[in-house]
């Protein structure tokens, strides 16, 4: 929650500040923009589900994470044209996100019983590109409000292994042969690579905003799953909830 009032009183106190500084005589409709956040994905862990349980209905259990992108606003009507509305494609060249999900799946362990259970690689990766139409309202001086529908394209994947006494769940190593080489990152990556919608709003004036972004929709996983003492690892293949929202503070050029 303190991440959440310390971003929003700077998403306040910069813009205004900022605009001050900038020159007024300049279109509001800037076009490069850079913003870093916040990052929230999926939901919290069941300790009634099994691990597969909880993965299979987007319970990641991953904490407040970290946001970045970059990306341009073209738009079609020139900025001395476009006095109080412009319309245009808003491209997103990267978008990256990273969340840990360590401390929700050690709480897990320990609620299970299973205080030395294995739990490595635990984190949740997404990285895409992003490409729609964004409508851009300017209704007072320096102040711009862009709404933005777009494609996303990307990977975002879950890379954990945990394993107790009696169960395991691996995204991480997902084939049979645990021996075999190749494996870990490699191997969500290519299962992980999707097509997402993806909407979005900035409240900005002068060079700084506020920006909200959700891409919701389904992701393919391979993973394995392990009986008592690792024994019968079964490979599987399923579609999981893999919501990604974004909160951040953008600089705009």
């Amino acid at each position: 929650m303190k991440y959440l009032t310390i971003l929003f009183a700077f998403g306040i106190i910069i813009p205004f500040t900022a605009s001050a500084q900038a020159n007024r005589s300049r279109s509001p409709f800037r076009k490069t923009y850079i913003g870093i956040g916040l990052s929230f994905v999926g939901h919290s862990l069941d300790n009634s589900l099994s691990p597969e349980g909880n993965i299979l209905k987007g319970n990641f259990g991953a904490g407040t994470g970290a946001a970045f992108e970059t990306g341009k606003n073209f738009y079609f009507l020139k900025r001395s044209q476009g006095k109080k509305i412009n319309v245009g494609l808003d491209w997103t060249m990267l978008s990256a996100s990273y969340n840990s999900v360590k401390k929700s799946w050690t709480s897990y362990a320990n609620t299970a019983g299973q205080p030395n259970a294995t739990i490595a690689a635990p984190v949740v990766l997404s990285l895409a590109t992003k490409l729609g139409p964004v409508l851009s309202i300017n209704p007072v001086e320096q102040l711009v409000i862009d709404i933005r529908a777009q494609v996303v394209a990307g990977i975002r994947g879950i890379a954990l292994q945990y394993n107790e006494q009696n169960r395991g769940f691996n995204a991480y190593n997902n084939r049979v042969d645990q021996s075999s080489s190749g494996n870990g990152v490699s191997d969500i990556f290519k299962s992980s690579f999707g097509v997402k919608p993806g909407f979005g709003a900035t409240v900005r004036r002068g060079i700084a905003g506020l920006s909200f972004d959700y891409s919701p929709g389904n992701q393919t996983m391979d993973y394995t799953t392990a009986g008592t003492n690792s024994t019968s690892i079964t490979a599987k293949s399923a579609s999981i909830p893999f919501d990604i929202k974004q909160l951040k503070l953008s600089l705009l050029f």
